[in-house]
């Protein structure tokens, strides 16, 4: 990546929801009404950059959730039901893969 780009300070209207990665709907009702726009010109508005990232971290703060051990497990430490039902899918998933195969041989 050059190192010399740098990153726009403001983000056009039709960006800034996939910035925050959401929905224009979903900014349109929860993030605009709470934020500057910047207009440009009657068809052109913008955000600052910043201030959408510091929007994001309010939001985070006040509505994130913190990962509990039960959501960090990894699957080959799931409880050995799962991992048994996740083997037998597997299995099964294979051996149809297989039998596929064979048939339009």
């Amino acid at each position: 990546m050059d190192s010399n780009i740098i990153p726009p300070r403001v983000i056009r209207l039709k960006d800034a929801p996939k910035y925050l990665g959401m929905d224009k709907n979903r900014f349109n009702l929860v993030v605009r009404p709470e934020i500057t726009e910047i207009p440009y010109s009657p068809q052109c508005i913008g955000f600052d950059r910043i201030e959408l990232d510091l929007w994001l971290d309010s939001y985070k703060n006040e509505n994130g959730k913190t990962p509990t051990p039960s959501r960090l497990r990894l699957p080959s430490e799931a409880p050995s039901k799962t991992r048994q039902a996740l083997d037998v899918h597997s299995k099964d998933r294979f051996n149809r893969a297989i039998q596929n195969s064979q048939n339009r041989s």
